[in-house]
């Protein structure tokens, strides 16, 4: 039996109905029933098929008052544990068996076939690996001639069968060449892996059907190495259950803190030899413990270094600061990745520890912020300053005009520019805007800067004077004046050259003060932030949700978001299916019975008014509910 896309026509109406089966199975079979009678039989299977974890009474609701289609393609959801599936076969007989273990179409195979790369063909993986009773009976479900009693037989003896003997699920098909293999991954969790590409694709999807888990695969994966590679990896990737941070420390943290501790000699150990360790990455781990190196610098070769830093930054930030002074200074360096914003944490740690490999880091970042970039200003120090003002991707102009003009957010006088940083202005000077060279009080970078600022008032050019008057006196001053007299109105070099005879410049603030008009007009309103600039939960209650109901800044929100105040409602049911996968289904389901079934009620009636409405409804789950509910109860 083929399972097709997804309808547009019919919504996703899945997760309501397991919140509804775990609450009221009696009343989830009778809404099920109405809905196959609105839409026609077979019309909700491709949304019952679609990957999505549910819990036992949907699929007993399912078992019993569903169609053969219906059970067929909830048989087709991956996400099924090996008891579901194995009623759904004990109900629906050979038909579920074909539909989920028989090849759609006759196709070329390869055993052990690893994910197609950029070149175009996988290659098969380990020809030699021996059969194991797992593959022989993956073999023997997926033979058409196989009966339920056999299948049943089948997935009790192993039950990894329900996940690495599925047949191209529907909403991912692959070609035969690129198609991934889960047998490896499941039948030989004992396997020497001796590459990472070859996993992480079967890993991020066994961990999408929640066939393993996060903590499965630092347990199981060896060697060590390419066991802490690949929990990077699919930390980088946002992987199913190791979506963010706080994930990631759930699954590394407790293996860190029952063996390495913050033990800067044991961690040194484990920089030597977690690229050699053949076992796991627990008993790596736990040799590092126990046989610590007896001298504390942690100094990993290039190709480890990744994986260790993935290791350290699981750590919390007290323990980070035990290990810092022992840290190679490429490793503290890259304990801050430049790729995504500045953690808090880290950045707190910086300053207080004064590390300079990590305060370096900071200033370099390209996600610097301004506040933060003030704060490494008020450092004083020269080395900071130069690589704050090479910063275009970070800074502000502001903030990069105050660096180069030498002025402090502590006060106090301005410093003399750094040679070194003036040369490589001279030499690149396309690099700072001219716009703020101008401002910088350094004789030579402002001549460069003013023929290319066209459009300065007298205001502005009496603030260029007087910047270079304070920076180093009114000798250089004349040279400016002389070296570009077209940048200069008469009016303005006559206030320049009174106040070079007097050696005052006295005059020149009074004539700027005689040009400041003040603001004009009303001030302008603020500029709105954009959707992407506000932290999730604020975003989630100012802008819609993506039609297409995933985002990364979606998987960051707690469930009872989406359900309660998520929009549309069609958009937030999309979103909670990710949730799902990240290990909330639980919680999304309560949160939906508790925020909408008490409005919706049990009536199959209502349930078919919502499952009308909700394609083009723009509010929230909870009020589409309430007219529903409404509008049943004033026609009955």
């Amino acid at each position: 039996m083929t399972v097709t896309a997804p309808s547009a026509t019919v919504p996703p109406l899945s997760l309501p109905l397991a919140a509804l089966a775990e609450r009221e199975p009696a009343h989830a079979r009778a809404v099920l029933v109405r809905l196959t009678a609105l839409y026609g039989p077979g019309a909700l299977a491709p949304q019952l098929a679609v990957h999505s974890p549910v819990p036992d009474a949907f699929v007993a609701v399912v078992a019993e008052a569903g169609g053969e289609e219906e059970r067929a393609a909830l048989a087709c959801n991956a996400c099924l544990t090996p008891p579901q599936l194995r009623l759904l076969v004990e109900v629906g007989g050979e038909a579920i068996v074909r539909a989920v273990f028989s090849p759609l179409e006759p196709e070329v195979t390869h055993r052990w076939v690893s994910v197609q790369g950029e070149a175009g063909a996988g290659a098969p993986v380990d020809e030699g690996d021996p059969l194991t009773p797992a593959d022989l009976a993956r073999e023997r479900i997926r033979d058409a001639a196989c009966t339920r009693d056999q299948a049943l037989e089948l997935l009790a003896a192993h039950p990894e069968l329900t996940y690495s003997a599925r047949v191209r699920p529907h909403y991912r098909q692959r070609s035969a060449v690129g198609t991934l293999d889960l047998a490896p991954l499941l039948h030989r969790p004992d396997r020497v892996w001796r590459s990472l590409d070859p996993l992480v694709e079967p890993a991020k999807e066994l961990l999408s059907w929640g066939a393993v888990t996060a903590d499965d695969l630092a347990a199981h994966l060896r060697p060590a190495l390419v066991a802490a590679q690949a929990l990077a990896r699919l930390t980088r990737d946002h992987a199913p259950m190791l979506h963010d941070d706080d994930a990631a420390n759930a699954v590394v943290r407790p293996l860190l803190h029952g063996t390495v501790k913050a033990d800067p000699h044991a961690w040194a150990r484990l920089a030597d030899t977690l690229g050699t360790a053949e076992g796991t990455l627990p008993q790596a781990l736990a040799a590092a413990a126990q046989n610590p190196s007896p001298t504390p610098r942690i100094a990993p070769p290039a190709r480890v270094r990744p994986a260790l830093l993935h290791l350290l930054r699981r750590l919390e930030a007290d323990d980070v600061a035990v290990l810092l002074p022992h840290l190679a200074e490429e490793v503290a360096s890259d304990l801050i990745s430049g790729n995504v914003a500045i953690p808090p944490g880290m950045l707190e740690l910086a300053h207080a520890t004064g590390n300079r490999a990590l305060l370096r880091k900071i200033a370099s970042h390209p996600h610097l912020r301004d506040e933060q970039a003030r704060r490494l200003q008020a450092y004083e120090d020269t080395e900071f300053d130069r690589i704050l003002a090479w910063n275009k991707a970070g800074i502000s102009a502001a903030v990069r005009r105050d660096v180069l003009a030498g002025r402090s957010p502590n006060g106090g006088g301005r410093r003399p520019i750094d040679p070194e940083l003036r040369q490589r202005v001279l030499a690149e000077p396309q690099h700072i805007e001219a716009s703020t060279l101008v401002y910088c009080g350094d004789p030579a970078l402002v001549c460069m800067a003013l023929p290319d600022c066209r459009k300065l008032r007298r205001i502005d050019l009496i603030d260029v004077v007087l910047s270079v008057w304070e920076r180093v006196g009114p000798e250089e001053v004349a040279g400016v004046v002389t070296s570009v007299p077209d940048a200069f109105p008469k009016a303005v070099r006559a206030l320049v050259d009174e106040a070079l005879a007097r050696g005052s410049a006295e005059g020149l603030v009074e004539a700027r003060a005689r040009f400041d008009r003040g603001k004009r007009g009303p001030a302008k309103p603020r500029a709105a932030r954009e959707p992407w600039d506000l932290p999730a939960r604020e975003r989630i209650r100012e802008h819609p949700l993506p039609r297409e109901g995933y985002d990364e800044w979606t998987r960051s929100l707690p469930p009872e978001d989406p359900v309660l105040i998520g929009r549309p409602a069609l958009a937030a049911l999309h979103t909670l299916r990710w949730h799902c996968r990240d290990g909330a289904g639980p919680r999304a389901r309560e949160a939906i019975a508790d925020g909408v079934l008490t409005v919706l009620g049990t009536d199959p009636e209502a349930w078919s008014v919502f499952a009308q409405l909700l394609p083009d409804f723009e509010g929230t789950l909870p009020e589409l509910a309430g007219v529903c509910a409404a509008a049943v109860h004033r026609t009955g």
